[in-house]
């Protein structure tokens, strides 16, 4: 029987531990509008080409675009839907006393669960236009905080996962809006401190 964590924030999955002990997840690997801490943004259709052949090879699934590691497991899913790319995924189980042992937990417990991508991007200014993707990676702290994983229950997706989602997205576009006000406070500041100084 699958267990559901879910963890309320950003770009994050949702994961479900599977009997194999493989965990698998769902979410957004890019949202749609806005800029990420980059100030880019990517344009709808920039994957759409790239999907496939990604999803026919390999799709690893990497861990903060580390491939030292080897990946951690599959990207099994990409779309391009209204609000980004949808994200299913993969995460292979891990033994006690492995060394990605601590990165399968960290993604299971919900403490890391940022999305990335990696691979040739096209740009048109800050605005990605095109993309050859190579890899995704679960991260930690993800460069657009609106992206999320996290884990899902694979059957019987009801009321209440539907309500987490949404609760999530929530959240994200509340702390997406705190770093706004606290970027605009934090120039005010700087500003009156010049101000100040001369």
């Amino acid at each position: 029987m699958p267990t559901t964590t879910f963890a309320p924030g950003r770009k994050a999955l949702d994961t479900t531990e599977l009997r194999s002990g493989d965990l698998l997840l769902e979410g957004l690997a890019i949202v749609w509008g806005g800029e990420d801490f980059e100030n880019e943004s990517f344009a709808r259709g920039a994957l759409r080409e790239t999907i496939p052949a990604f999803l026919s090879n390999q799709a690893p699934l990497l861990w903060n675009h580390r491939t030292d590691l080897g990946g951690i497991g599959r990207v099994l899913e990409l779309e391009e839907n209204s609000e980004g790319l949808r994200i299913k995924a993969r995460v292979d189980s891990q033994p006690v006393g492995s060394p990605l042992r601590h990165i399968y937990d960290a993604i299971k417990r919900g403490s890391h669960r940022g999305a990335s991508i990696g691979g040739f991007f096209k740009r048109l200014g800050q605005k990605i236009v095109s993309v050859r993707l190579s890899e995704i990676s679960i991260t930690a702290l993800a460069v657009d905080p609106r992206t999320y994983v996290a884990a899902t229950e694979v059957k019987g997706m009801g009321f209440a996962q539907s309500r987490a989602v949404r609760l999530r997205r929530a959240e994200a576009a509340l702390d997406a809006l705190a770093l706004k006000v606290a970027a605009a406070e934090f120039a005010n500041a700087v500003a009156a401190a010049r101000r100040r100084a001369f």
